[in-house]
């Protein structure tokens, strides 16, 4: 197309498709099929790239990018109640939700792409394997806030060490490990994942260790219901005592249970504070972790980015948390 500029309404009108579905499919958000290839054979066909960057500029609108591996429970409600705040008090503000995965390279391929558009911010949940992705945000200037490692600044991360030996040190003083039940922990592989993975195995090796008590343990290589599954669906776990690494073993390990009718079972949960949680053992245990505050901290200090205010040092890193002791 000669001495045209070509635009998102360019390729919307050509499609005969609102605004908002290119917009969509230029931020890998839900379009159908059948408008998702007629978009795209446009697209290609001018060679069209977005400059969100501009776009933002000229309207004066600005933009926050959220970069996630995995939509976990935890994850999805910190998304969500940040998304209802920025709503409220930035309804200007376009926000982006962007799913990559815990692959190293995919998430800087679109950490790279999200960068090139000049967010006012971003707020980046991490991945394990993060040594190109630590060296490339020395590098930038756009400010960001990240969940789960200290990537920068300003982050907020779980103690799980310090929450694992309260947990043990609770179960202890309940008289749990009185060697009567088999102890079992499952949890995520350490090389997979250093915080949720390898601190939370950490500490309670050695914890066990220094309490000369013996325990098995069993890995799964992904925190995701269909690894967690494959790798416990033909164990008898009778008489036990099982402590969860994740909050996703905790569910799935609880439907197995109930469906195999086994008996006399301790089990232990990692999940949201104030969730609503019924008993359904004897007794359960549960590092009840306060995502809320979490919630409060990075809308504050989303809050001091968008109205260009400095943002104090931290003076507290880690998520509050509480040990709690359901009895049947």
């Amino acid at each position: 197309m000669k001495n045209k500029k070509i635009s998102i309404s360019t390729i919307a009108k050509e499609c005969n498709v609102g605004v908002g579905t290119v917009s969509r499919y230029c931020n890998n958000g839900y379009v159908s099929d059948q408008k998702k290839e007629l978009i795209k054979k446009v697209v290609e066909k001018y060679n069209f790239s977005p400059n969100f960057a501009a776009h933002s500029i000229k309207r004066k609108i600005q933009e926050v990018y959220f970069l996630i591996p995995d939509l976990t429970k935890s994850n999805t409600f910190v998304i969500k109640k940040i998304l209802k705040y920025l709503q409220l008090e930035f309804s200007e503000t376009m926000v982006f939700v962007i799913q990559t995965t815990y692959n190293q390279e995919t998430y800087l391929k679109y950490l790279k792409k999200v960068v090139a558009r000049k967010p006012a911010a971003l707020v980046l949940f991490a991945i394990s394997d993060d040594l190109k992705i630590r060296d490339y945000l020395k590098k930038i200037t756009i400010p960001f806030i990240s969940y789960g490692k200290d990537w920068g600044k300003f982050y907020f991360i779980n103690n799980d060490q310090e929450m694992m030996i309260s947990l043990l040190e609770t179960m202890n003083n309940q008289n749990e490990f009185d060697h009567q039940k088999q102890i079992l922990y499952i949890g995520e592989k350490p090389e997979t994942n250093k915080s949720t993975g390898y601190d939370r195995f950490y500490s309670l090796n050695n914890w066990f260790k220094n309490k000369n008590i013996k325990f098995d343990y069993l890995f799964f290589e992904h925190n995701s219901e269909t690894s967690i599954y494959n790798l416990i669906k033909e164990l008898n776990l009778n008489n036990k005592i099982i402590i969860c690494g994740t909050h996703t073993c905790h569910k799935i390990l609880l439907k197995y249970i109930v469906n195999q009718k086994f008996k006399n079972i301790t089990l232990t949960d990692i999940y949201q504070k104030n969730s609503l949680l019924l008993p359904i053992f004897e007794k359960q245990y549960c590092i009840a972790i306060d995502y809320q505050n979490l919630v409060q901290r990075i809308n504050e200090s989303i809050n001091k980015i968008l109205n260009n205010k400095p943002i104090d040092e931290q003076n507290e890193k880690y998520l509050n948390y509480e040990i709690k002791v359901l009895d049947r």
